[in-house]
C-alpha cells in the first residue's frame, strides 16, 4: 500500500515537474528575437507592415548586417503654456508611442540583427552624450529617430530622422474663419503617421552607395517651372533630392547632348517635339546603356501635345493627342456612367511582372493618372526595341472627342477597349568590331498622363521612385513607399505589465499544480 502511494506521488511530481520544464521552454522560445512573433489582431490588420519591409529586414539578417534605431525623446517644456501648446505636447508624445510600436514590429521581424535603443538622458548620461556626438543629435531636434546601419566588412551609416517633420503629417491649424465663434484660431492635427514609410525609406537608402546622377530636361515644357504650386513638381525633386539622386538640369542644345555622367535623363510633361538633333542625341544616349524617363501631359492647346516625333520613331512609340477617358462605376447600382470630369481620372491596372509595378500591384496599391494619352507602338517599330506595358486602363475607355475646344465626357455608342499609357522600352546596344560587349542596356518609361505633379505625389509617386530606382541599377530600392501605418495603438502601462508578469510566474504554474492534485484527488477516490 505504501508502495502504491509513493508511486503516486511521484507520478504526481514528475508530471508537475515536465509540465513545469514545458512552460519554461515555451517562455525562453517565445523570448528569443529570432523565433519571436507578433500576431495582429487589430480590426483591418493596421499594425501589419508591408512586405518591402519584411523583405528588406530578412534580407539583412540573412547577411548578419546590425541594424540600429536610436529613439531620442525631446524635452516638452514643462506646463503648456497655452491649449495650443498643450496640444503640440500632446501630438509629440503620440508620435513617440507610435514610433515605439512600430519598432516593436521591426525588431520582432529582424531577430538579433535588429536592436532598438532608447536614449535617455537622466537614466544613462555617458551613453545618450556618447550616441548625441556621434550621430550629431542637438536638443534643436527634439524627438528622432536614427537609422544606423552596418553591413559585414562595412563602415556604418546612419540616418537622423525627425518624428515631427519625417515621420508624421500634421496640420498645423492657423487663424480661425471669418465669422467663427470667439476667433480662436484652430488646434494642430496629427493627420497622419507615416513611420514605415520614412523609416523603411531610410533603411533602403543606406544599403545603396553612390548617388546617382539625374539630369531634368529643361526649356521643352511651357507648364512646368518646378515650383511650389499643385501642377508642379518641385514635390518629386525632393524626394529624389532625400533618396540619394544628384539631381541637374540639362539643356541639350547648348550642351550638345547628354553629358558623359548622367545615370539617367528625365523629362516632364514636353510641351513641344523634340527637335530632331536632340533625339539623336538621347537615342545615341541609350545605345550606351542610358536610361530615359519622359512623363507627356495633356494640354487644350491642341500644339502643346507633341506625339513623341523623332523620338518616338527611334523607340517606336506614338502618343495620341487626345486624352483617354473611362466609364466611371455607379455607386446606386446599375452601368458605369460617364458626362462627368470624373471619366478623365483613370484607375489603372499594372503590370505584376515588372520590377516597377511588381511590388504595387501584388500589395493592391491604387494607381491612377490624370488626363492619360494613348501609348501606342509604332508598325515601323525598330527590331532592337523591345517594349513592355507597363499601365493599361479597364475595358470601358475611349479616346476624348473635342466639343467646343474642349474635350467631350460623352463615351461613344460603342468602340470601348482598354488603352494603354504607359511603357517600358529596352534598347540592345549595337556594338561595332573591337567594342566592350558589356555595355548594359538602355531602358526608357513613357507614360502619358500626370501622376507625380505636386498634388498628386503623395499618393501615387511611389511609381516615379521606382522607375528611377530601376533605371539606376538601385534594386534594393525598388517599392521604397510601403503602406502607411495607421495612427492606433494599444498601451500597456505597470498595471498591465504586474498582472502579465503574475500571469507566467504564479498563475500558470499554479494552475498546472491545482490540475495535478484534482487528477490525484479523482484517481485516490
Amino acid at each position: 500500500m505504501n508502495l502504491r502511494r509513493f508511486g503516486i506521488w511521484t507520478n504526481l511530481a514528475v508530471s508537475a515537474v515536465l509540465m513545469l520544464v514545458v512552460w519554461v521552454l515555451l517562455v525562453w522560445v517565445a523570448s528569443r528575437p529570432a523565433l519571436r512573433a507578433l500576431i495582429d489582431l487589430t480590426p483591418q490588420r493596421i499594425n501589419t507592415v508591408s512586405p518591402a519591409t519584411k523583405d528588406v529586414l530578412r534580407d539583412l539578417r540573412a547577411e548578419q548586417a546590425e541594424v540600429e534605431f536610436h529613439v531620442f525623446r525631446g524635452e516638452f517644456g514643462g506646463v503648456p503654456r497655452d491649449e495650443r501648446h498643450a496640444q503640440v505636447m500632446a501630438i509629440r508624445g503620440k508620435l513617440v508611442d507610435l514610433t515605439t510600436m512600430l519598432l516593436r514590429r521591426y525588431a520582432a521581424i529582424g531577430g538579433e540583427s535588429v536592436k532598438v535603443i532608447y536614449q535617455d538622458a537622466y537614466k544613462d548620461p555617458t551613453a545618450y552624450r556618447e550616441a548625441a556626438q556621434a550621430f550629431t543629435y542637438t536638443a534643436a531636434d527634439t524627438e528622432s529617430l536614427v537609422v544606423a546601419v552596418r553591413q559585414k566588412g562595412k563602415e556604418r551609416r546612419f540616418r537622423k530622422l525627425s518624428m515631427v517633420s519625417d515621420l508624421a503629417v500634421i496640420d498645423m491649424g492657423g487663424n480661425a474663419p471669418t465669422g467663427a465663434p470667439g476667433g480662436q484660431p484652430s488646434l494642430p492635427v496629427l493627420k497622419d503617421f507615416q513611420g514605415e514609410q520614412a523609416i523603411s525609406s531610410a533603411l533602403k537608402g543606406l544599403l545603396v552607395q553612390g548617388n546617382p546622377v539625374v539630369y531634368v530636361i529643361k526649356g521643352h515644357s511651357l507648364m512646368v517651372k518646378f515650383m511650389n504650386s499643385d501642377l508642379d513638381y518641385s514635390r518629386l525633386i525632393e524626394a529624389m533630392t532625400l533618396s540619394g539622386f544628384d539631381v541637374r538640369n540639362l539643356n541639350l542644345r547648348d550642351q550638345g547632348g547628354v553629358p558623359a555622367d548622367a545615370d539617367m535623363v528625365m523629362c516632364i510633361e514636353p510641351t513641344k517635339e523634340f527637335l530632331p538633333r536632340d533625339a539623336e542625341s538621347l537615342h545615341a544616349y541609350l545605345r550606351r546603356g542610358g536610361r530615359l524617363f519622359v512623363n507627356y501631359g495633356w494640354a487644350a492647346t491642341p500644339d502643346m501635345n507633341p506625339s513623341g516625333g523623332k523620338l518616338g520613331e527611334l523607340l517606336g512609340y506614338e502618343v495620341s493627342p487626345s486624352p483617354v477617358f473611362h466609364r466611371i462605376p455607379n455607386s446606386r447600382g446599375g452601368g458605369s456612367m460617364d458626362g462627368t470630369d470624373a471619366v478623365a481620372r483613370l484607375s489603372l491596372k499594372m503590370n505584376r511582372l515588372h520590377p516597377t509595378t511588381r511590388r504595387m500591384a501584388e500589395a493592391g496599391r491604387a494607381m491612377e493618372v490624370f488626363m492619360g494619352r494613348w501609348v501606342r507602338q509604332r508598325r515601323d517599330r525598330p527590331k532592337n526595341v523591345r517594349i513592355e506595358e507597363l499601365l493599361a486602363t479597364g475595358p470601358e475607355a475611349w479616346l476624348a472627342r473635342s466639343a467646343g475646344g474642349r474635350p467631350d465626357f460623352r463615351s461613344p455608342v460603342g468602340g470601348l477597349h482598354p488603352h494603354v499609357v504607359g511603357i517600358a522600352c529596352e534598347l540592345d546596344p549595337e556594338l561595332d568590331e573591337g567594342v566592350n560587349s558589356d555595355v548594359r542596356v538602355g531602358r526608357a518609361v513613357i507614360i502619358a498622363g500626370a501622376f507625380c505633379n505636386n498634388k498628386a505625389f503623395p499618393h501615387f509617386g511611389d511609381l516615379a521612385l521606382n522607375i528611377c530606382n530601376w533605371m539606376t541599377e538601385r534594386k534594393v530600392l525598388l517599392d521604397i513607399a510601403t503602406s502607411h501605418y495607421t495612427a492606433k495603438s494599444v498601451d500597456i502601462g505597470p498595471p498591465q505589465l504586474s498582472r502579465i508578469r503574475w500571469l507566467l510566474i504564479g498563475y500558470v504554474p499554479g494552475a498546472f499544480l491545482l490540475m495535478g492534485l484534482f487528477m490525484w484527488w479523482r484517481r485516490r477516490h
